[in-house]
């Protein structure tokens, strides 16, 4: 079997499950210039004709490095011309934002790519931005955050698609290992940039990849990376439905709410099942706050120790400078 029947049987697999890719698309792409989103941009304009898509590609400096980013950028420009689509490109400095807001390189590298790719959508007509996740990604997600210790929503992983202001992303080859992408692109000769920063083992993400993850699969499992695959998305189904039925019961344990506020009835918050209990302390905490960012396993515990505490008049303090205050008759969040 060719590389790109092989790769085409991998995307339509999931694209039938997650219906990533309809008939008149018109489809943004993320194009660093390395091989994933390359092989990315080069296998949907195979697709075009297909489903009548129209493509767009998107590629961001983002200024960490005069040479490389120059040989992306030139790379980038040259396949898009190659397939005539449309390229755009700007550049930003993550170092400032990362100083900026105190955020990792990592962190601050994705929002400004997604806060780009969604401003472009708007901007080109997109309905759909497409990145170059792939099988191995997902595993690596999932290996580090269980090494972390992340409960059920962290091991959710990398979504097929989601949400993203008005357009939707999607990982057409998330269901493909990069194995059998970087063979696609040698048998089409698609031409890419390495990033000699994936070497670099002060990032935990490359020793996942480059060490732990080899190694697990070559002593423990060879179809690991399925796996992890497979956990992540009944972790996903689970955690959809806690969320779901935590709204159901938030809506109902609610005695007030204001703009800076919530308080939460204490009787019916104790009667919960600890799971959905949990679930309902995160959603006030982002109700308040705005997200449920930086809510790590030690402050819901904090919160669950109020609960359990048979004294009252007590509080905790949590990111974000949420409070939540406990008295005699509700369970109080709100930001100071």
């Amino acid at each position: 079997m060719s590389a790109f029947k092989r790769l085409l049987e991998q995307v339509e697999t999931l694209n039938r499950r997650e219906a990533l890719i309809k008939r008149g698309d018109r489809i943004l792409v993320g194009l660093s210039g390395g091989p994933d989103s390359a092989a990315l941009l080069f296998f949907l304009s195979k697709l075009k004709s297909k489903y009548r898509l129209r493509l767009v590609a998107a590629h961001l400096n983002h200024g960490l490095s005069k040479k490389n980013s120059a040989r992306y950028f030139k790379t980038s420009l040259k396949l898009a011309r190659q397939l005539q689509v449309p390229f755009y490109f700007k550049a930003v400095s993550v170092r400032k934002s990362a100083a900026k807001h105190k955020r990792s390189l990592e962190e601050s590298g994705r929002l400004e790519r997604y806060r780009f790719f969604e401003s472009l959508a708007k901007r080109t007509g997109a309905n759909k931005v497409a990145t170059a996740h792939h099988l191995d990604d997902q595993a690596e997600t999932v290996l580090m955050r269980l090494l972390r210790g992340s409960a059920l929503r962290g091991l959710r992983g990398i979504p097929p698609k989601r949400s993203q202001g008005r357009t939707t992303v999607i990982r057409p080859f998330l269901n493909s290992r990069k194995s059998d992408i970087l063979r696609y692109a040698k048998e089409a000769g698609i031409r890419y940039c390495l990033d000699p920063s994936n070497r670099d083992f002060s990032f935990t993400r490359n020793r996942v990849r480059f060490e732990l993850l080899p190694h697990l699969i070559k002593r423990y499992n060879a179809q690991l990376c399925g796996t992890l695959s497979n956990l992540q998305v009944v972790c996903g189904q689970a955690q959809d439905f806690l969320e779901k039925e935590a709204g159901k019961a938030f809506r109902y344990l609610v005695s007030k709410k204001t703009a800076r506020s919530v308080v939460l009835r204490l009787k019916k918050l104790a009667a919960l099942h600890p799971a959905l209990l949990r679930e309902v302390l995160i959603l006030a905490v982002a109700t308040v706050k705005g997200d449920a960012r930086r809510l790590t396993h030690e402050h819901v515990e904090a919160m669950l120790g109020l609960l359990r505490s048979r004294e009252t008049d007590l509080e905790t303090h949590l990111p974000g400078k949420i409070v939540v205050f406990k008295n005699r008759v509700g369970l109080r969040f709100f930001k100071n």
